[in-house]
């Protein structure tokens, strides 16, 4: 965990961000963002093929 003047980043095992504030964020296995939750919402995202990205919002 590390402290930046007010803010609080946090990382996993494999050195991604996982934390930044109270935001949260989370990696599959190959390094690839899956969920983040930003404020009150959160954003699942979706891969097809070579990286094609999709994204769903979803907020709470």
């Amino acid at each position: 965990m590390l402290s930046v003047r007010e803010a609080v980043y946090g990382f996993d095992d494999n050195s991604y961000l996982n934390r930044q504030g109270e935001d949260a964020f989370v990696y599959g296995v190959h390094g690839e963002l899956l969920v983040a939750t930003v404020g009150s919402g959160t954003i699942r995202y979706t891969y097809e093929g070579l990286a094609e990205e999709r994204h769903h919002i979803i907020l709470a």
